[in-house]
């Protein structure tokens, strides 16, 4: 399709347009009353934000005393059996163990040990670029093995690194912190 042609089907916008398209800022829309906060809250989770006096609007379920937040009610029981009936139990899965291949083979996708191997990969292919040519000089190829020791060295390393970090871990108890029950002030409900 010819440029002319493009621009007239508007398949094709101009830098300035481009660039303007970029940089204008979206609109979104205001969400003032809790209810709103209330029905958007799947899509964001804003919680963090809100003072106490917000939480207790939004949330007013769960009897949330905003002069005195520690002597607050919480949810009534019957309330906290239909939400566990409703979403099931609110349950952390403990972290898988990894094996060690593929604790190893993680440490090859840094960025920067992906450059090295792609820059050795094309050494290499410079050196046979040269082979065929007729050249033999062997400095490409030379280069491209050091490059693929230091990068398995490197990644030899940070594995046995990480290895020993986990292991520590898991020697300090580290699992005792998730906690698998807690305690929940309920009403008299």
């Amino acid at each position: 399709m010819p440029f002319s042609e493009m621009i007239k089907e508007r398949k094709w916008c101009s830098p300035p347009a481009c660039i303007r398209r970029f940089m204008r800022k979206r609109v979104r829309p205001a969400m003032d009353s809790p209810v709103d906060r209330r029905n958007n809250l799947g899509i964001s989770y804003v919680e963090h934000h809100l003072s106490v006096e917000e939480i207790r609007d939004i949330y007013s379920d769960s009897y949330i005393d905003a002069d005195s937040p520690e002597n607050s009610d919480g949810l009534s029981t019957i309330e906290a059996r239909k939400r566990l009936a409703d979403g099931g139990k609110n349950f952390i899965d403990p972290p898988k163990e990894v094996s060690n291949l593929f604790l190893f083979a993680r440490q090859f996708l840094y960025k920067f040990w992906l450059l090295l191997i792609g820059a050795a990969f094309l050494s290499i292919f410079t050196y046979f670029i040269h082979l065929a040519h007729g050249h033999s000089e062997p400095l490409n190829l030379y280069c491209s093995l050091i490059l693929l020791v230091i990068v398995v060295f490197m990644s030899f390393l940070s594995f046995w690194q990480e290895k020993r970090a986990i292991k520590v871990g898991y020697s300090l108890g580290i699992d005792r912190f998730l906690s698998n029950s807690q305690r929940s002030p309920r009403g008299s409900g």
